[in-house]
């Protein structure tokens, strides 16, 4: 168990030295509040039926800051009209290897719950 808790506080640090190390770096683009709503609407429609207090919290707030500034919604909002080929390439490319991740997570959870592993 112990391990368990420094693996943990191991990842917390390489998260936050990365996290501000990228701050530094900060560039100029504004947040997108819209796709703040979205992520909270999504996080918490996912996190209240399966009773996780921190997603369905985390949720909320998400989508009271993107509802705070809805009237800057369109102001850093793109459609997949205004993107590049590049952006589409690699916006597809992580769809893809997302809904993988998602269609494995689900596959596990009936596994498991089925006692097959």
């Amino acid at each position: 168990m112990a391990w368990l808790v420094v693996s943990i506080g191991v990842i917390i640090l390489i998260l936050l030295i990365l996290a501000l190390t990228l701050w530094k770096k900060k560039s100029n683009i504004p947040p997108d509040y819209y796709t703040l709503f979205v992520v909270g609407l999504s996080w918490f429609v996912v996190g209240f039926p399966m009773e996780n207090i921190a997603l369905t919290v985390i949720g909320v707030l998400f989508m009271i800051i993107g509802l705070v500034n809805k009237d800057k919604w369109q102001k850093n909002h793109k459609t997949w009209a205004h993107l590049t080929p590049e952006e589409k390439k690699l916006k597809m490319i992580l769809m893809i290897v997302l809904g993988g991740l998602v269609a494995l997570g689900i596959i596990f959870l009936v596994l498991k719950q089925n006692g097959l592993i």
